[in-house]
């Protein structure tokens, strides 16, 4: 958090970075982290963000004059929160099927316990987390009765397969079972993502632990979407033209799509509709669900507006040499960082690098006070961003920040550590 008076920001004392932890968010911490309930369609009445509608704002503001109410900062300084929906049914995070699959034939589909001893394989508790789950799985897979090998099975048995149909579809087989109406040894039942996800939430923290999983940061069940998060308005920012009309970014054309279909379905749900009018809108919900995060599924229509253009998912926004990694973060098209053309020069030593004017006077670097520099310091200070050489920022060891332009420079004083 950061306040502006008289050119000075005044910043709080920045905290350290020690690491990074990549996770799979679950339904609760989701909800945690949400700042508002998505319940409505509308995005503007009346030239105004709709409370609980796409453009909430406790979720940020991108508006001039307005305040965000959970933070009290403006437009340009409100970082966005996340929303969050309720669904009215579990789906698939399609990212996650093939994951999921795997994890179904390593447990047990009536007590959703590991198929294989773990006494039996514990040396594999020293493997990183990857080999342990690429051999637990072989081993798993190949069990066709619960307690087949271990001592407090239940003797359920497993299917033999379980394929994918469809684009978020699975369907489980069974074999040689005995008892079937139709006279016939096999069997095949839909899995759908509610039956997945009472199988995988049974499974117990040590079971996911010793199949390679972490149960603080990537419990199987989370791998299915039950709370969807809404990303802030500062990612979909809408655009206004003259006529005071607004063209809303891609992602909130298929949010609105998402809510739509999620609010019918929850409808048809209370009102008991037949069960295939409900699969119907699950199918829809699931398709919407699934090209917000990637419009470019193999075999699956892309979701185009009306002149026939796809929408940019969320992976088309970070994956490419224009995604947010390679185009923003890899290219330095950040802060502090230039790019320019380089040339010989019999001027330079060897050792030297030639930089254009413009960019040495843009691009800074910082430089701490001490004894040796202050009164050279003090002169760049004097002569400002317009002059080089100079300086645009200087930065107090309280933490405040003043900008050299607009300021009264020749009444600063250096204090030793200052930057």
């Amino acid at each position: 958090m950061s306040e502006k008076i008289n050119g000075i920001i005044n910043k709080k004392t920045a905290s350290k970075i020690l690491g990074i932890q990549f996770s799979i968010l679950s339904p609760e911490e989701i909800v945690k982290k949400s700042v508002a309930e998505i319940v409505s369609r509308d995005t503007y009445i009346n030239n105004k963000p709709v409370v609980g509608g796409l453009f909430d704002p406790r979720m940020g503001t991108l508006d001039p004059g307005l305040i965000c109410p959970t933070d009290g900062l403006d437009y340009m300084q409100t970082p966005g929160y996340f929303g969050h929906i309720n669904l009215a049914c579990p789906l698939f995070y399609i990212q996650y099927l093939s994951t999921i699959m795997k994890v179904l034939r390593c447990v047990c589909f009536k007590c959703s316990k590991l198929l294989i001893s773990k006494e039996k394989y514990k040396q594999a508790l020293d493997m990183p987390p990857d080999a342990r789950w690429n051999f637990i799985f072989s081993l798993a897979s190949k069990v066709e009765r619960c307690g087949e090998e271990t001592h407090n099975g239940c003797g359920c048995k497993q299917p033999k397969k379980i394929k994918k149909e469809g684009f978020a579809s699975l369907i489980a087989e069974w074999t040689n079972i005995a008892g079937v109406e139709d006279g016939s040894d096999e069997m095949s039942l839909a899995l759908t993502p509610s039956i997945c996800l009472k199988i995988l939430r049974r499974i117990s923290d040590e079971d996911v632990n010793f199949m390679g999983f972490s149960p603080i940061w990537s419990r199987p069940d989370w791998m299915i979407c039950q709370v969807l998060a809404v990303p802030p308005p500062a990612v979909r920012p809408s655009v206004k033209h003259d006529s005071q009309q607004r063209s809303e970014d891609d992602l909130s054309h298929i949010i609105v799509n998402i809510i739509k279909t999620n609010t019918t379905l929850q409808e048809k749900i209370q009102n008991n509709a037949p069960g295939n009018v409900i699969q119907d809108w699950t199918t829809l919900l699931q398709y919407y669900v699934s090209t917000l995060v990637d419009n470019k599924i193999p075999g699956v229509a892309a979701f185009a507006q009306r002149s026939g253009r796809p929408l940019k998912s969320i992976k088309e926004r970070l994956n490419g040499k224009h995604g947010r990694v390679r185009g923003n973060l890899m290219g330095k098209r950040v802060d502090y960082s230039a790019r320019s053309v380089i040339t010989p020069d019999p001027n330079l030593s060897i050792r030297q690098l030639g930089v254009p004017m413009k960019i040495a006077m843009n691009l800074t670097r910082p430089v701490k006070v001490n004894n040796l520099n202050k009164n050279y310091l003090t002169k760049l200070i004097q002569n400002g961003p317009n002059v080089y050489p100079g300086a645009k920022i200087l930065v107090k060891k309280n933490g405040d920040s003043i900008y050299l332009e607009n300021t009264d420079r020749e009444s600063i004083i250096l204090e030793l550590g200052d930057v």
